[in-house]
């Protein structure tokens, strides 16, 4: 299906890894022009010369701007914004959260994606067109004591996204929300990440805790762990002309892990 991204421009936060790789490999074989934005050094392999990395840390206030003002520089436009970019510690429980986890997780899953909308609005509205989406979590409905201060940040997103659309998509500018469920990234994988950590929890080897949790803690109808393969191609839908009824809303990819009505 041709998802009509040709030539149009996307900024997504996050594209070392994961979902935010997978998504700007995606909308690239769309045709998009791509800017992709990480604190961490990209490397450009596969991705062709419609791909503009930014190193940068979205932590600090001043980045937003700098990636806008690049990529209007560059392309004059803005057509999407992905915000994808988020982190998670685990702890035992509530009490151990220290109050510096509660700061800097909202710094990166909150106030990260609340200062690049604000920086991408003013230019998708003189345009009067633009798609922004914001990558949450199934912990925003299913809180975890053990990243509950993750749990809460994305939660955050919701309320945010749905004030977004209700105010600028009479103007042209719609605002989603996209929420995973366990989804097998380098966060799992990564030395001391997510996988590590829930085995020092667990105490048990690293695949038999991630195998634990999701076989027998919170059980997957589908029976898997999710990829980023899975999510991708839902933020690039909602990216595109497609999708032009669709905002204020939030779409799930959790293999049925976490049912409500």
């Amino acid at each position: 299906m041709d998802l009509e991204l040709t030539g149009k421009v996307a900024v997504i936060t996050g594209t070392a890894h994961g979902i935010g790789r997978e998504t700007a490999r995606q909308l690239l074989a769309e045709g998009a022009i791509v800017v992709g934005a990480d604190v961490e050094p990209q490397d450009e392999d596969g991705l062709g010369h419609n791909f503009t990395p930014v190193q940068v840390d979205l932590v600090d206030p001043e980045a937003p701007q700098h990636i806008m003002n690049l990529t209007l520089e560059r392309f004059g436009r803005v057509d999407g914004l992905v915000n994808n970019v988020g982190a998670t510690r685990l702890y035992p429980g509530f009490l151990e959260i220290p109050e510096s986890q509660w700061m800097d997780g909202f710094e990166v899953n909150f106030h990260s994606a609340r200062r690049m909308t604000r920086a991408a609005l003013p230019t998708m509205l003189e345009q009067g067109s633009g798609s922004i989406i914001f990558l949450a979590t199934d912990a925003a409905r299913y809180p975890a004591p053990q990243e509950l201060h993750y749990s809460v940040a994305k939660s955050s997103l919701l309320n945010f996204s749905k004030g977004l659309a209700m105010e600028f998509s009479p103007r042209g500018v719609r605002s989603n929300v996209v929420s995973p469920g366990p989804t097998r990234t380098w966060m799992y994988d990564a030395p001391g990440g997510w996988g590590d950590q829930a085995a020092a929890a667990l105490q048990m080897e690293k695949e038999a805790a991630i195998e634990f949790i999701f076989t027998n803690m919170r059980k997957i109808p589908t029976g898997r762990l999710g990829r980023a393969e899975d999510v991708a191609p839902v933020i690039s839908y909602l990216l595109s002309p497609l999708a032009s009824q669709v905002t204020g809303d939030e779409w799930s990819i959790n293999g049925g892990d976490l049912p409500q009505i």
